[in-house]
């Protein structure tokens, strides 16, 4: 089963290898499960040297941004939303960027965001730019595990607005769920994060409050992305405190 993807350029650690594949972590989505990010298996092909340090990064903030060789011609190859990569040269309406294993390719400028090397270190977001950055990814489908374009899941969603933003949230709903402040759900505010689950039973969705009391910006099971009110059975397992990490 697929839990999650690691995104074009994200780093990852090797742990074993069998066959063709490596157990691999993956610092970028901290876990629970494992001190050093999530953990998994993912075909060895798939894995590359890492890029060099560079002071600048490209985040993709489109859906999915084409890399095209410096040559000009297509590498059929597209990053997806919130896929950091190392930037070599701004050259006006495009940025140059490092791949792994050290190949280059351009993007086209507006397709991202240029950030410095204290990404991912802040904690410093505003709410209307969290609900304006989860909506490039409205009508999405949902599927388990899924990170890019083609599908997403619920923390999914909230986890990548987060990077693509600059903050390194957990991957999971119910890690994501202690990694900010609790606060009463009759306090709840734009950009909060509202939290759902069965008596006696773990975290089952996450999502993003638009306006509350009840409309939500999330991605849930059988679903798209959308923004939605809460019915009935979504007010049955709410709790009684969402996440604030929005300042």
């Amino acid at each position: 089963m697929v839990e999650t993807q690691v995104l074009l350029g994200e780093p990852v650690t090797v742990v074993e290898e069998y066959k063709d594949w490596s157990r691999i972590c993956a610092p970028w989505q901290p876990s629970r499960k494992d001190s050093r990010g999530y953990p998994g298996w993912i075909p060895s092909r798939d894995l590359a040297s890492v890029c060099p340090p560079e002071p600048q990064f490209a985040v993709v903030t489109a859906r999915r941004a084409e890399l095209v060789e410096q040559q000009g011609s297509a590498c059929a190859l597209f990053a997806p939303w919130a896929t950091i990569l190392p930037v070599r040269e701004i050259l006006g309406t495009t940025v140059r960027v490092m791949l792994p294993g050290g190949t280059q390719a351009t993007l086209n400028r507006d397709a991202c965001v240029i950030r410095d090397s204290a990404y991912l270190s802040s904690f410093d977001i505003k709410a209307e730019e969290l609900l304006v950055t989860a909506m490039t990814m409205l009508g999405i489908p949902h599927v388990l595990g899924g990170m890019t374009e083609a599908a997403l899941d619920c923390s999914g969603l909230v986890h990548l607005a987060c990077r693509v933003l600059g903050v390194q949230l957990p991957r999971e709903a119910h890690d994501i769920a202690g990694a900010g402040n609790a606060v009463p759900i009759e306090n709840a505010a734009e950009g909060d994060f509202y939290v759902f689950r069965e008596p006696e039973k773990p975290i089952h969705h996450i999502g993003i409050v638009v306006s509350p009391p009840g409309t939500v910006l999330h991605t849930p099971g059988g679903g798209v992305t959308t923004i939605e009110q809460l019915d009935s059975d979504r007010l049955r397992t709410l709790m009684d405190v969402v996440t604030r990490l929005c300042s």
